[in-house]
């Protein structure tokens, strides 16, 4: 596929793309190629340095201090190598650099696996949003989290996106069984868990990509793979049997 920011391609290389001046990138492991030696204190500085050429240290330190008490980073943080930070200080680190400048656009592509500590920085972000009016793309595998946060969300599985929906249909009403599972719909997850999944399912897949680990497939779901159907007001979703439900 393509990506495009403001109706502009955007440049990928190694299949990631160059963010565009006022986007930021939060993703995994944001300091793993960093210099062995460089601390996680000399990379802030330096990224403020080039943030704000000339500034006078007063103010440097003043604006730093506030920065790092905002995202949660507190001075132990600060003083290891860059690259021996766990992954929560380092995505505070890394959402800490993007601020230095002005934001039109942050992508969080799932930085902290923990569950809890995900949660907190994704509250952190959340506020930061309505404190900056950055527009936010947060990619979770925690559903409660995304309807929390977004006004939209899009299942994804395997690549593919099999649901869209704004969050206040999708809570109550999602429609793709995946999602459906995700949400811990009872009757789903109860037929889900009788089912007898092989290995063999984590290869390519014929039809929709989710037949094989899906309560309702039937030989329709093997053949040909469901494109977006609208099933309700802005909500869409990928499946032959919702799709069925709407005729």
């Amino acid at each position: 596929g393509s990506i495009r920011y403001l109706g502009a391609p955007l440049a990928t290389e190694a299949r990631k793309p160059s963010m565009p001046p006022g986007v930021a990138l939060i993703a995994p492991q944001p300091f793993a190629a960093a210099e062995s030696k460089l601390s996680a204190l000399q990379w802030i500085l330096d990224a403020q340095d080039a943030a704000h050429p000339g500034e006078d240290a007063t103010t440097r330190m003043r604006r730093l201090a506030a920065l790092l008490a905002r995202v949660g980073l507190i001075a132990a943080d600060l003083h290891r190598p860059l690259r021996s930070i766990e992954e929560g200080p380092a995505a505070r680190l890394a959402l800490a650099g993007a601020l230095l400048q002005a934001i039109r656009l942050m992508i969080c592509d799932e930085p902290i696996t923990l569950a809890s500590e995900a949660r907190c920085f994704a509250a952190v972000v959340d506020g930061l949003r309505a404190e900056h009016g950055f527009a936010l793309i947060y990619g979770t595998a925690d559903p409660q989290t995304a309807i929390e946060l977004g006004q939209r969300v899009l299942t994804m599985y395997r690549g593919r996106i099999v649901e869209s929906a704004p969050t206040g249909v999708l809570g109550g009403h999602a429609r793709h069984p995946y999602t459906r599972l995700l949400l811990g719909d009872p009757e789903l997850t109860t037929a889900a868990q009788q089912m007898e999944i092989s290995d063999d399912d984590d290869g390519p897949v014929l039809g929709c990509t989710f037949h094989p680990r899906c309560p309702l497939a039937d030989p329709m779901c093997v053949r040909s793979l469901p494109g977006l159907r609208r099933v309700g007001d802005e909500h869409y979703a990928a499946c032959h049997f919702v799709a069925a439900d709407e005729r």
